[in-house]
């Protein structure tokens, strides 16, 4: 326990580093796979408590991250409010839609939940075509308006390392705020139920609006990283939100586990590497048909990860540092 307790904090210390470094010193591809990664962990954190500690199986990430995207910018670009007020909007739009939809949808379980949020993705792929007035329809919204003087103000950056240092801002904060709710009561409460929702209702907790509560955090957080997503790209259209991106979301918390606060981060660093290559490879060797080999190579990836560890990597590398068993040791 000693051990794990020092890792920590130096573990924590070599990312913050990487994170200052890494955009500092390197191309603006580099710069733009960091910014990438830093609003995957921040959709990644609030599934990963959705479906690694509530055991709900949701396909809407995706769907909350477009809505979250399209909220600040049909906010700012159709209606004229200034960036910081269209967050703020976006952020409401997203979490009374988690509200509205979650209070039918997590009567469902298991698979039928799988099926029914991945129906509300689709919808929601299909109102942002359809809705051509606000949202552009296929040919997207242009004219996003800029977030990063919020982060560091008068600082002399450029645009880039202003959103590499917003982004991973925010992607630390939603790491400590999934750490600290998985080591609270609600995240006791989580693991219970998703061990016995009958079990842990009989100890008198409210089954129902605890998976909603979770339920509204995840989109939030998913919306949130929307949001900036829009706003660091001046563009957005339909087909960044698509069933693909609530795949990949899902794919990242099961490879990087939700045993402890480097679950979203491993998962999302894993994750969002494999699809650059695969699209650079798919890209050289098969054009046209980099979607489903994506989607047949992340199911492949989740397979084998159900398969040789269901834990995720956290869960392998807390095995690689205890090391091998000893002989006769109980289990063995």
């Amino acid at each position: 326990m000693r051990r794990r307790s020092a890792l920590q904090p130096l573990a924590l210390a070599v990312l913050v580093a990487a994170v200052l470094v890494i955009p500092w010193v390197g191309t603006g591809y580099v710069r733009s796979l960091v910014v990438l990664i830093g609003l995957a962990v921040v959709a990644a954190a609030g599934l990963a408590l959705l479906v690694g500690f509530a055991g709900q199986l949701s396909l809407a990430q995706g769907a909350f991250y477009g809505l979250g995207a399209y909220g600040f910018g049909v906010l700012a670009v159709r209606v004229g409010w200034p960036a910081p007020l269209a967050l703020l909007g976006a952020l409401v739009f997203v979490g009374v839609v988690g509200w509205l939809i979650g209070l039918p949808m997590l009567r469902l379980r298991g698979h039928f939940l799988a099926l029914g949020t991945l129906a509300f993705t689709v919808i929601v792929t299909v109102l942002l075509l359809e809705l051509g007035p606000l949202t552009g329809g296929p040919s997207g919204l242009a004219g996003v308006p800029s977030l990063r003087r919020l982060a560091l103000g008068p600082l002399t950056l450029s645009a880039e390392l202003q959103y590499c240092y917003l982004v991973w801002l925010l992607a630390l904060g939603s790491l400590w705020l999934y750490q600290r709710v998985i080591r609270s009561e609600v995240g006791l409460a989580l693991q219970a139920m998703s061990s016995s929702e009958v079990g842990t209702a009989a100890m008198g907790v409210d089954i129902a609006r605890l998976k909603l509560g979770v339920f509204v955090l995840a989109a939030l957080l998913g919306g949130l990283a929307g949001a900036v997503y829009a706003s660091y790209l001046s563009f957005i259209s339909p087909a960044a939100f698509d069933i693909m991106l609530s795949i990949q979301l899902v794919v990242m918390v099961m490879v990087g586990g939700t045993a402890s606060f480097w679950g979203p981060l491993l998962g999302a660093l894993v994750v969002t590497g494999l699809v650059e290559v695969l699209r650079g490879v798919v890209a050289a060797v098969l054009p046209g048909v980099r979607g489903p080999v994506e989607i047949i190579a992340l199911g492949l990836v989740l397979g084998l990860i159900m398969v040789w560890e269901p834990g995720g990597l956290v869960a392998s590398l807390a095995r690689l540092r205890r090391g091998p068993r000893p002989v006769g040791a109980l289990g063995g």
